[in-house]
């Protein structure tokens, strides 16, 4: 997948709703969060850099779906995966997208997606990903970049049909700007 630049928007400041923390020990630096299409009441999660390639479903007050007083929920581990920096999880309808794809100092040539028929939480504890798209910005043209950083991707979204990735930007090693791109 070549990452082509769509557009570049200004964020502004907006609200949104909080849900309790899962309660899931395993699951200690939340990124991506969303909810199942296909599993009313449940949401997807995993964590964030170095941990081990892996998903966690649980209900809105924050309870693990699975596990049990005797035995912690880990979540379900994904065969074919590597959690190198995951940022973000969309879905389809039908799979889950999970988004390796942080790039904190712009220098990664490892970015990808993994795509993963959404498990049955209720059931399953172990799957694998159907496949790995590897994904390159089509205008980062040095690894890392002398100044600015824009290839650092927080989000992704799917939408008629694509899947779309919104990276955020940065001038050198400062805190994120006011801006962000959004790549196809």
């Amino acid at each position: 997948m070549i990452a082509t630049i769509l557009s570049t928007l200004i964020l502004a400041p907006y609200s949104v709703a909080l849900m309790p923390d899962p309660a899931i020990p395993a699951l200690n630096e939340q990124s991506g969060l969303l909810k199942s299409s296909r599993y009313p009441g449940v949401f997807w999660a995993h964590n964030d850099s170095g941990d081990q390639p892996r998903i966690f479903a649980f209900h809105a007050d924050g309870q693990a779906v699975g596990g049990s007083k005797n035995k912690p929920y880990e979540g379900i581990r994904i065969d074919g995966a590597t959690n190198s920096d995951w940022e973000d999880i969309a879905s389809d309808g039908d799979n889950l997208y999970i988004s390796d794809l942080g790039n904190n100092g712009n220098a990664r040539r490892d970015l990808a997606i993994y795509v993963v028929p959404e498990p049955n939480p209720l059931v399953i504890k172990h799957t694998s990903a159907l496949k790995r798209i590897p994904v390159v910005y089509d205008d980062q043209t040095e690894f890392p970049p002398a100044q600015d950083f824009h290839w650092d991707c927080e989000a992704i979204f799917w939408r008629r049909g694509k899947l779309f990735a919104i990276t955020k930007h940065r001038v050198g090693h400062s805190l994120p700007g006011t801006s962000a791109a959004i790549y196809e």
